[in-house]
């Protein structure tokens, strides 16, 4: 009787799971995808064209006149957009022509618009198809009594820069 309960008792000892003494692991990867850096093109200038002394004259943005940059970059990625240089002057031949910008808008491929105060900027979106972006900008011009003939000219810069959203 005793064998059969030594036999038993090594039986149910040898058919008894192990216990795992030894650690596990698993091995993961880290990765990214650096998103398309972006471009600026220009395509048009805020072209006031001839004007005359004490009359006004506003360019829309969806006007022709209207100034236009294209933005291309990672499609339906977030940027902000901003003028950090907005001249309040045109100069050349006479005195400085006051300019002020009337609006400006941000447009994607696919129509879609955003409408923003150039000092101001704005975020929106590349277009989710093709990654452009065009930024328009308007302004109004009302030259002297006076003013000398002849051209005026200003730069105004537009830039775009990844949100990260």
């Amino acid at each position: 009787m005793k064998r059969m309960k030594l036999a038993a008792a090594v039986l149910g000892l040898a058919l008894m799971p192990a216990v795992a003494n030894a650690q596990v692991s698993a091995t993961i990867n880290a990765n990214a995808t650096v998103a398309t850096a972006l471009t600026a093109s220009w395509e048009a200038d805020l072209a006031f064209g001839t004007v005359y002394p004490t009359f006004a004259r506003t360019i829309a943005t969806g006007a022709t006149g209207a100034g236009r940059v294209l933005f291309n970059g990672a499609a339906g990625a977030e940027v902000a957009v901003t003028f950090p240089t907005l001249p309040a002057t045109l100069t050349g031949t006479g005195a400085p022509i006051a300019i002020s910008y009337t609006a400006a808008h941000a447009l994607t491929a696919a129509g879609v618009q955003t409408t923003f105060a150039p000092g101001a900027g704005t975020s929106t979106l590349l277009s989710g198809a093709t990654g452009d972006l065009y930024v328009f900008l308007g302004g109004s011009i009302t030259p002297a009594a006076g003013q000398t003939a002849g051209a005026y000219t200003t730069a105004v810069t537009v830039q775009a820069a990844y949100t990260g959203n």
